[in-house]
């Protein structure tokens, strides 16, 4: 399910950004060429990304930000393209293999279903299967894919779902954290030495 939904939310996000770009020959691949992609992973250097502020040329204003808006936007780089170990960046995950074990659970469990389906298992049977595939991040996956769905779209339709999203991921939002660390750790000190 992430993996089709990933590669539907990238496409459409292509299509939608090579749009408000005017940058219709990026939309396919071709041979020997780099065309833009969600998330640049490991060639951001070569090519547009999509959920980048902006093109390629670095003065450029990315368009599609525009359209979304800034929270949606904010949130597909924290789940799609964060610079932190910490976070999702669920296509990466998906397609570069890191997700291999959860995905092979998600199609064992899709087969006990047909398997009850056609007759076989008992539900009872089925029911301990899918508690021992779960795997939590393939359900966090999902909803977020879900949710990145209806943003786009409201985004599109000019009646925007989100207000406000707090960056957790990005460069901003690590050094944020770390400096409110530091600054905590300076009042501790001063409430020692006072």
């Amino acid at each position: 399910f992430i993996t089709a939904l990933s590669s539907i939310i990238e496409h459409s996000l292509r299509l939608l950004w090579c749009y408000e770009n005017q940058r219709h020959y990026h939309c396919i691949a071709r041979a020997s060429e780099y065309y833009v992609t969600l998330d640049g992973h490991g060639q951001r250097d070569r090519h547009d990304v999509m959920i980048s502020p902006f093109l390629i040329d670095g003065t450029s204003k990315n368009k599609l930000i525009s359209l979304i808006g800034a929270p949606a936007f904010a949130m597909l780089s924290d789940l799609f393209a964060s610079p932190s170990p910490d976070a999702p960046n669920i296509r990466s995950a998906v397609c570069h293999g890191t997700l291999d074990d959860a995905i092979v659970a998600e199609l064992e469990e899709l087969g006990q279903w047909a398997i009850v389906l056609n007759g076989g298992l008992n539900t009872t049977q089925t029911k301990q299967a899918q508690t021992d595939n779960n795997e939590p991040f393939l359900m966090d996956a999902s909803c977020a894919l879900i949710s990145c769905l209806d943003l786009i779209s409201s985004g599109v339709s000019g009646q925007p779902n989100m207000s406000r999203y707090e960056p957790v991921y990005s460069y901003t939002a690590m050094a944020k954290r770390d400096l409110g660390d530091i600054l905590s750790k300076i009042e501790e000190i001063d409430s020692l030495i006072s």
